[in-house]
This record gives structure tokens, C-alpha cells and sequence, in this order.
């Protein structure tokens, strides 16, 4: 195998740059966490895709910390960029709170919505075999590991 000369290394890592192009612009990677009002559309947003999907579930029923388990099981089919981005959101949207799974549950919804997989996530939820009956009151089968 033939080196290249270190004289010829820079011209050629500079032509190299010149022929890929501008570098791309970088994702914004400051996060904030939704408004009163972006959490709330959220959640609308959210419900909406839930009564198209699978109104005969009544998932809205769930209790926040067995929307949290589908919510982790669905993290693990996430890109690595995507489940950091949808964890710190978690974590912001729970700062200065006491609301426990409930405020993850939105974090990561807000994400989602931002990141448009909110309808894939709703659907393999309404896939996954959740019924509710009333609020509180659901047969929730037992999600696969998640795998990492």
C-alpha cells in the first residue's frame, strides 16, 4: 500500500473539503422545554392521534407511569441522536416540577411532535395491545426488553 506524501496531505485534505461542498448546517442543540400552551397542544395533538388510530383502546386512560414503560420500550427503536435528544427533553420538561412520570410523558411527546415521529410512536402504541376500560383501569401486556 502506498502512503501519501506528507507534503501532498494538506493540498489534498483541502481539495477533498473544496469537493464535498459547505459542511451542512448543524441541528440546533439547544433544547427548551414546551410552554404551558405547546404542552397542551401537545397532548391535543397527541389525543387526536390516538382517536384516529385506535379509539376502541381508550389509551388516554393510561396512568402516566404505564404511558412511560411504552414510552421507554419505544426509545429503544430510536436513533442514539434521538433518544438523547428525547431524554433531555424529559428532563428539562421536569425541571422545577413535582409531577413525576406525567411531565417525561409530555417531554417526550413535545419531542416527538417536534421531530415528527409523534404518529409512529401512537402507532406502535396502539399496536402494542393497551385496552383501558377507565382512567386508571388498563390491561397493559408486558412490553418486550428494550434492547440498546
Amino acid at each position: 500500500m502506498r502512503s501519501i506524501p506528507r507534503s501532498v496531505l494538506p493540498v489534498t485534505l483541502a481539495a477533498a473539503l473544496l469537493l464535498a461542498g459547505p459542511p451542512l448546517p448543524a441541528r440546533p442543540t439547544t433544547l427548551r422545554p414546551p410552554t404551558p400552551k405547546e404542552a397542551a397542544e401537545t397532548w391535543i395533538a397527541y389525543g387526536n392521534l390516538l382517536a384516529k388510530g385506535c379509539p376502541d383502546a381508550k389509551v388516554p386512560y393510561l396512568q402516566p407511569v404505564q404511558l412511560d414503560t411504552r414510552i421507554v420500550v419505544f426509545e429503544s427503536l430510536m436513533t442514539p441522536d434521538q433518544r438523547e435528544r428525547a431524554v433531555e427533553m424529559q428532563r428539562l420538561a421536569c425541571n422545577n416540577s413535582a409531577a413525576g412520570a406525567a411531565c417525561s410523558n409530555i417531554g417526550f411527546l413535545y419531542q416527538a411532535r417536534q421531530e415528527k415521529y409523534l404518529p409512529g410512536f401512537v402507532n406502535t402504541l396502539c399496536h402494542s395491545g393497551v385496552r383501558c376500560t377507565a382512567e386508571g383501569i388498563c390491561n397493559v401486556p408486558t412490553p418486550p426488553a428494550p434492547s440498546h
